[in-house]
């Protein structure tokens, strides 16, 4: 699904790296894999702390609790609501990074998948003045979710830093007999090309789609949009040579 409009170069995979790009090549690769155990060790040493606090949190409302009135006194039941929240939030956010960060590959809904994206992008989309609207059928099964995952959050931060300020990014997901198709739609609001951290971003979506049998078609002009088709029955991620 290479679509006229590829405005990206990939590499031929029968290029011959130097001595020099293949050493930058595997300490990237080493350093990626290293982050991605620490960020797990990270994770749960901070979600320790965080569920001391949500235990505090409640001894303390039982403290504050007014026996005569029944209740948490209102101006203080709001901020300790505001404290639950924010617990709560960050606690789901280290979460769906762990999981991401540990490659979890399990079995998820196509809808659940392409939320936890969001979620992961949510603050480069807000830095970038984005919003998205998500468009998913819930009941979806989808198999290799961290792997389609990986893909979609890559190409979402592309679709960030290219789509106009203030403008809507449409995040849209469905599945037939034939495929699963995964589409992203923004306006453009970048005049300059392709930067070389959006290209490897897209070649390393491309890689990992084509690892799973699938293939990314992407188009660049006033409108930004990505489209991303996988086949609809799990397979094993496969090494691409």
């Amino acid at each position: 699904m290479g679509g006229q409009g590829d405005a990206i170069a990939l590499r031929d995979p029968n290029d011959r790296l130097d001595a020099a790009e293949r050493g930058e090549t595997i300490v990237d690769v080493a350093r990626a894999d290293l982050l991605g155990r620490l960020s797990s060790a990270l994770v749960h040493e901070a979600r320790n702390p965080l569920n001391a606090m949500a235990i505090h949190l409640e001894v303390l409302a039982d403290k504050l609790f007014d026996e005569a009135a029944g209740a948490v006194p209102p101006n203080l039941a709001k901020n300790l609501d505001a404290a639950r929240k924010q617990v709560r939030r960050l606690d789901d956010l280290l979460r769906a990074w762990g999981e991401f960060a540990c490659r979890q590959n399990h079995e998820d809904d196509l809808a659940a998948c392409l939320q936890r994206v969001v979620d992961l992008a949510a603050y480069h989309l807000r830095k970038a003045g984005v919003e998205v609207a998500l468009d998913a059928p819930p009941g979806v099964p989808l198999a290799a979710a961290d792997r389609i995952a990986q893909v979609v959050l890559q190409l979402v931060l592309v679709a960030a830093g290219r789509a106009a300020p203030g403008g809507q990014l449409a995040l849209s997901g469905e599945r037939d007999d034939r495929e699963i198709r995964i589409a992203l739609r923004c306006n453009d609001g970048s005049e300059m090309s392709a930067s070389p951290g959006e290209a490897l971003a897209v070649e390393a979506a491309r890689a990992v789609a084509l690892s799973l049998g699938g293939e990314i078609a992407l188009e660049e002009g006033a409108q930004w949009s990505c489209t991303i088709a996988l086949p609809p029955v799990a397979t094993a991620p496969r090494v691409v040579t």
